[in-house]
């Protein structure tokens, strides 16, 4: 499963109309393990590896 995120400050940063294009540009996509439950975090898009976060047990 894909989410796609975007910081509070970027966020805030956007006023009156807004493209969708550009704001779906300053989101960050992520991807939801089903079996494990961990996160895939594209921070610098898909030309870079993404950065895997487990959670703690």
């Amino acid at each position: 499963m894909e989410w796609l995120m975007i910081s509070d400050v970027v966020y805030d940063s956007y006023t009156g109309m807004i493209d969708a294009e550009v704001l779906y540009k300053d989101m960050k996509s992520t991807f939801v393990c089903n079996q494990c439950e961990r996160l895939w975090i594209f921070w610098n898009g898909f030309q870079t590896d993404p950065i895997c976060y487990s959670k703690d047990n």
